[in-house]
């Protein structure tokens, strides 16, 4: 049985193919990048690897720690996910595959 037509959405905290996995936060923080997001994308069978739909960017303060660039990146979604998910039941939404060539992986530990 199908669950869901258009299937199942995620948000996850980096601007993928970067920082696939556990912990994009803190692994941003850690590599001193200069910005940051979220990026909207399907679900698929393997990790963070779907297509993805939509990504914002932020820029990252270096004052900022782990907590605090979450709490950003969940504002920043909670805004942006109603346009998102509109434009999926409108039939408008393009997904985009990855460039699994550039992807990197953002260990937990």
């Amino acid at each position: 049985m199908d669950l869901s037509k258009n299937g199942f959405l995620n948000i996850h905290a980096s601007i993928l193919p970067k920082f696939r996995g556990a912990a994009p936060i803190q692994r941003a923080i850690m590599n001193q990048e200069i910005e940051t997001g979220i990026s909207f994308m399907k679900i698929n069978e393997h990790l963070d690897t779907g297509p993805v739909l939509e990504t914002y960017k932020i820029k990252i303060n270096q004052n900022l720690n782990a907590t605090e660039l979450e709490k950003k990146l969940s504002q920043l979604a909670a805004k942006k996910i109603i346009e998102n998910i509109d434009d999926i039941i409108r039939g408008k939404a393009k997904f985009t595959e990855q460039d699994h060539s550039e992807a990197t992986y953002a260990r937990k530990k």
